[in-house]
């Protein structure tokens, strides 16, 4: 053979060789293995992190931005709160940003003065304008409301009930925060006023009774409205800033049958 020829030759037996071992790679691989289970939390890792928990006031954020992924994680860990009747009430908004806390303020002194009048309009505004230079500090603001929905039997479950699986919901809103190195303060300013009028509710998307349900109170059937049960601050806490707690030992407060 020649030279030309037998280097085309070579070529191919080499092709057909990568090719043929590229195959046998391949067919006989082993499937790749699974991932491991996640790995949960030993006793004392969540013991710490519950009694480490603090409620963090924004005076004492530091204005650094909370990213949004952690927040939606936090809300994530939320809506696994217990859930009687599996109606899942929780209602969350976020105001996040600067731009979206100062429109959070502005629903506030709205709300504030489609709900009162005379001196009490006055003092709650003078008080909300002193409490404005803190919102710089604040990464986001998450309203908390309670959605008056029927379970798949019909039926409104009680609404202490649906407050308290609210309550279950922000408290693991905190675990994950904390978890992450954020920090956040359940605020209940605005409750049973300026947070329930007509304008905030329709902002927050909790403005309908359950049409049809109504409860006995007092013997008297009721139609229950949503309920906005405050707002919930979120941020980094200052390096500084210290806060100490401590509980009295459970054991005074228990009592073994």
């Amino acid at each position: 053979l020649d030279l030309d020829t037998a280097i085309f030759h070579f070529s191919l037996a080499l092709g057909a060789s990568v090719a043929y071992f590229v195959f046998r790679s391949r067919i006989g691989a082993k499937p790749a293995a699974a991932p491991p289970p996640p790995t949960l939390p030993s006793p004392e890792q969540l013991g710490t992190l519950i009694r480490g928990r603090r409620s963090v006031f924004p005076k004492d954020y530091t204005g650094e931005a909370v990213p949004r992924d952690v927040i939606e994680r936090a809300l994530e860990a939320a809506s696994w709160a217990p859930t009687h009747g599996k109606t899942e009430p929780w209602r969350f908004t976020v105001f996040h940003g600067a731009d979206a806390v100062a429109r959070w303020h502005q629903l506030k002194l709205d709300g504030m003065r489609a709900s009162m009048s005379g001196d009490e309009l006055d003092a709650a505004l003078t008080k909300a304008e002193r409490k404005q230079k803190e919102l710089k500090n604040v990464s986001a603001i998450i309203s908390l409301g309670v959605k008056r929905v029927a379970s798949s039997k019909g039926k409104l479950q009680p609404e202490w009930e649906e407050i308290a699986s609210m309550g279950c919901a922000v408290q693991n809103l905190h675990l994950s925060l904390e978890a992450e190195g954020y920090h956040g303060y359940w605020s209940s300013g605005g409750v049973n006023g300026w947070a329930e009028c007509d304008g905030t509710r329709a902002v927050l998307k909790l403005d309908n009774a359950v049409d049809g349900q109504y409860v006995l109170k007092d013997g008297t059937p009721v139609k229950e409205n949503d309920r906005v049960l405050g707002f919930f601050f979120v941020g980094c806490k200052r390096t500084d800033a210290n806060y100490r707690m401590k509980r009295e030992p459970v054991a005074e407060k228990t009592t073994w049958i």
